[in-house]
């Protein structure tokens, strides 16, 4: 999903300074249980440090939000309770047939200033929005175990194999069936 704004909108590095921890103290907690639990050999420690781990990532791009305007700007889109909403709406059901309008219906705002304020907020109209999303999902789907391009496309909102293939070779310019071999065979060389 390197592809999505709000990774996109990560700065070069977080940095997390004196500031930040003050303003954020279950940070130290949260750093000084992790290194608690390392040293544990107890059931469970390691699934502990994993979950941890991804507390403080997530709470470490919020809080970084307050130095990075880019990424203070999409934070802001997934908290306003309508362009939130949508994106919510999108993540949820990816495969329905959307449109702006029926997006828009569906926060309760007019076609047109939901569709602004989505580009203003996100950088990507609505259905831009949608079909990335759509197309980052179905890259994680084309994996080397064989699952039916068809069954593939159908999870991903799309009408046809042939519609998803032709929008998948637009956005990682190449087939999904070419990502698949090459994993395949990625797969094959480490064993």
């Amino acid at each position: 999903m390197t592809d999505h704004p709000l990774i996109q909108a990560f700065p070069e590095y977080f940095l997390i300074t004196p500031v930040t921890r003050a303003k954020n103290p279950w940070l130290d907690e949260m750093l000084r249980l992790i290194v608690r639990r390392v040293f544990s050999e107890g059931p469970g420690a390691i699934a502990t440090i994993l979950r941890l781990s991804e507390i403080i990532f997530i709470e470490t791009i919020r809080a970084s939000g307050e130095r990075s305007p880019a990424l203070r700007q999409i934070l802001s889109a997934f908290e306003d309770p309508q362009i939130g909403k949508a994106i919510q709406t999108i993540h949820r059901r990816s495969e329905q047939n959307w449109t702006v309008a029926s997006l828009a219906l569906e926060v309760g705002m007019s076609r047109t200033q939901f569709a602004e304020r989505f580009k203003e907020m996100i950088g990507d109209g609505p259905l831009g929005y949608l079909t990335n999303w759509r197309l980052q999902r179905a890259q994680g789907s084309v994996n080397p175990v064989p699952t039916q391009l068809r069954e593939v496309a159908r999870r991903s909102g799309y009408a046809s194999a042939a519609a998803f293939t032709r929008a998948f070779r637009q956005k990682f310019g190449e087939p999904p069936t070419a990502q698949r071999e090459a994993r395949v065979a990625t797969r094959a060389g480490s064993e």
